[in-house]
């Protein structure tokens, strides 16, 4: 069948990067998404939150043509958005609670907060980070130089989140793969060495690392470049080298992070393995992308709004035979991403009608600074602790104990049941079963079931209803028991669980 002109739309210049490698590899980009399945995937990619029931209905209802343009805007613009991304940015900051001072904790996820609510500029975020000092109870930047051991450890942090390279690789020898030495290692190491770890963090001039193969202290460098004073404070050098608009890492190691939250695959994998033997997979977008970032002042808003309005972003999730390693590295087909783990429990808390916080009941999964509290309890669902590398894998299937724990674990069988959840409600109040099955397919995956979903699961629910010998009571248990189940497999089901 020929491609019609529709499955070529181009609403800005990333299609016309998308498009010209589709057509060169003979790969049919598939049609937009219907609305239902745009707003799910766009207000959990920049809110982390389901839409409304009432939300869907306003948004299909709406005629206006630029309604996408609309929503997107009303999207970056709301609290939400904000609450999303300061989770997302203080996981790929590596957010931990220094020793036991939570209010340091705290400071820095404020602070962070503030920064993307002013949606002020990465280099300026940077900047912070890499020369804060002072009272981290005052001052959350500074917390970042309480989360390490040593400066080794701090100069991977900075070389993996900030630059999108993997410097740890030449500590001992000099990469294997790319340009990196071991002078470059130990060299931005020495940068870090006089940082006074407590509370009030203070860098001195004193600090020093020892040089593996010299047996002598590392003289300090920026990474790739060139050595600097031994006795200076060389942080603000690195600070005005990293964040300038040649440097070939800086915005290429945002830009790749960004695109990959949105369109659930990098341009390069892994995103934080930026070198010239793992080239992109779409270089001229990545090279336009990082100018882009860089013209608008390093503001993540401009940069996602322009992916959000992208038909790339736009088009259906593949499906059966569509579903093909090339169209998922190529962009044909919007990729399925797995919910991370604190969403997904929102997901389940916001369909169940059931929250009750994820720490003393006072917030939900994705505003809790200190994730080591809720660890234990989303672990199972595949969360990413405190600390570690986050990058997420390839592939829109969630791990076997993340399925177990979904199919048996407290998190859901306990919601099912609570007298204060929505299902017991519905079920109290003798909600047609029909009316029961409609609402919960629309708060969990957005949409109404089709003729098919609701005929079978109205028959299984009033499956034994009219069955002599069982008394009225018994009838409404096994009714409870059944809507129940119901509701396990929905919230189980690769449509809930994923973003698409």
């Amino acid at each position: 069948m020929p491609v019609m002109a529709s499955d070529w739309d181009a609403n800005n210049w990333i299609d016309d990067e998308i498009n010209e490698t589709l057509r060169l590899l003979r790969l049919t980009p598939a049609r937009a998404a219907d609305d239902e399945s745009f707003l799910r995937r766009l207000s959990l990619d920049l809110t982390g939150r389901l839409p409304t029931p009432s939300q869907v209905q306003r948004f299909v209802t709406d005629d206006e043509p630029s309604k996408r343009t609309r929503l997107i805007e009303s999207m970056l613009d709301s609290d939400g958005y904000v609450e999303y991304w300061t989770h997302r940015l203080a996981i790929q900051l590596r957010l931990r609670k220094p020793g036991d001072d939570g209010v340091a904790a705290n400071a820095f996820y404020g602070w962070l907060q503030q920064s993307v609510d002013a949606d002020t500029g990465w280099n300026t975020i940077v900047t912070a980070l890499v020369t804060s000092e002072g009272d981290t109870h005052q001052n959350g930047a500074a917390t970042v130089h309480r989360f390490f051991a040593g400066p080794r450890e701090e100069a991977e942090y900075m070389s993996e989140v900030l630059m999108g390279v993997r410097l740890r690789c030449a500590n001992c020898h000099n990469h294997p793969l790319d340009q990196w030495t071991q002078d470059d290692y130990h060299g931005l190491a020495a940068i870090f060495a006089g940082y006074q770890l407590a509370r009030d963090v203070r860098f001195t001039e004193n600090g020093s690392v020892i040089h593996p193969r010299t047996e002598s202290d590392a003289i300090p460098r920026i990474p790739g470049e060139h050595f600097l004073p031994a006795d200076a404070d060389n942080r603000h050098a690195f600070a005005d080298w990293l964040t300038q608009t040649n440097n070939p890492t800086f915005a290429k190691a945002m830009v790749v992070r960004v695109w990959d939250a949105l369109m659930g695959r990098g341009l390069i994998t892994p995103i934080d393995d930026l070198r010239q033997t793992n080239p992109a997979s779409h270089p001229g977008l990545v090279d336009r992308l990082s100018v882009f970032f860089a013209e608008n002042g390093y503001q993540l808003r401009p940069l996602i709004r322009l992916i959000c309005e992208s038909s790339a972003y736009q088009r259906a999730a593949a499906t059966g035979a569509s579903s093909s390693e090339s169209s998922s590295r190529f962009y044909s087909h919007a990729f399925r991403k797995p919910l991370s783990a604190e969403v997904l429990a929102d997901a389940i808390g916001d369909v169940t009608g059931v929250i009750r916080g994820a720490v003393n009941g006072e917030a939900r999964f994705i505003q809790v600074v200190d994730r080591g509290t809720t660890s234990d309890r989303l672990q199972f669902l595949g969360q990413c602790l405190p600390g570690e590398n986050c990058s997420a894998p390839v592939g829109d299937a969630r791990g076997i104990a993340s399925k177990l724990h979904l199919m048996n674990g407290e998190l859901l069988n306990r919601l099912l049941m609570d007298d204060e959840g929505r299902l017991q409600q519905m079920l109290r109040d003798e909600t047609a079963t029909g009316d029961l099955v409609r609402d919960f397919y629309r708060r969990a995956l957005s949409r109404s079931p089709t003729e098919n979903e609701l005929s079978n699961w109205v028959a299984r629910i009033d499956s034994g209803h009219s069955q002599s010998g069982h008394s009225p009571k018994n009838a409404a248990q096994q009714k409870a028991e059944r809507s129940q189940d119901f509701l396990w497999a929905l919230l189980n089901c690769h449509e809930f669980t994923t973003n698409h």
